[in-house]
């Protein structure tokens, strides 16, 4: 099994449909509230009934580990409408950014193309599935070439270059976080070519369709590059941390 990490705050009437957004609610290993919320790395975890997610059979634990990513993936596309026939670029290739290519794919995009400054993200999503990828610290994205545009690395830079890859009356999906502070951007393109630009913040209930997708689909566990076991967590964190040699990185426990 796997658990939705969310539980829900006070229900506001005003968005009933949307309890990821209700103030008051938590997330497993989250850092936005004081004190952190733990995850769950342990061998045992208490939560809510309603927060597990029984696996379908023959889906490896090691590949199940990456529903929560996923869903987060799934629910910036779901923002962005209907992707089928569409033009897509996916602005930063980090585990999110390397999901967001296999959410795209599965929701029927004609055309992936995924960017970043180092090669070995770059080289991760084209074998992700991304048609073309662009190096930016190379070259520019193409202006107005894409439909959509799922922004996943929370840098400034890369916000500006979603709002200038995006073609007119196009959408931007803001799926990487940001910190709570001002930040340069290039608004420009987005008030002249009249965008869609939307935020994301976690997910909703996409992890049952998580879930299923990375049971249809078992090449999205290439997105793990590394696994170490419990007793070399250090080890695990320094890994993450290398964007270059690391994707998904995971523990066994």
């Amino acid at each position: 099994m796997t658990v939705h990490p969310a539980r829900f705050g006070t229900p506001v009437e005003a968005y009933a449909d949307e309890p990821h957004l209700w103030a008051g609610g938590s997330y497993l290993g989250s850092a936005s509230t004081w004190p952190h919320t733990q995850g769950s790395m342990a061998e045992y975890l208490v939560v809510e009934r309603e927060m597990v997610r029984v696996l379908p059979e023959g889906l490896p634990v090691r590949r199940a580990v990456l529903a929560e990513p996923l869903a987060v993936a799934l629910h910036g596309v779901s923002k962005a409408g209907d992707l089928a026939g569409a033009r897509v670029l996916v602005t930063g290739s980090g585990p999110i950014g390397l999901l967001s290519v296999a959410a795209a794919r599965a929701a029927g995009a004609a055309e992936i193309a995924s960017t970043d400054v180092l090669p070995g993200p770059l080289e991760r999503a084209a074998a992700q599935g991304a048609d073309r990828t662009v190096d930016v610290s190379r070259e520019p994205v193409p202006e107005n070439a894409f439909d959509v545009v799922l922004e996943c690395s929370g840098v400034p830079a890369s916000i500006s270059a979603a709002l200038t890859a995006a073609r007119p009356a196009g959408t931007v999906v803001q799926v990487g976080m940001v910190p709570n502070e001002t930040r340069p951007v290039n608004l420009a393109p987005f008030i002249a070519k009249e965008l869609r630009f939307f935020g994301t913040f976690r997910f909703k209930d996409e992890i049952g369709a998580a879930v299923q997708l990375l049971a249809e689909r078992p090449e999205i566990e290439q997105v793990i590059t590394h696994e170490f076991t419990v007793d070399d967590p250090a080890a695990a964190f320094a890994a993450a941390r290398d964007s270059q040699a690391s994707g998904k990185v995971i523990v066994a426990l």
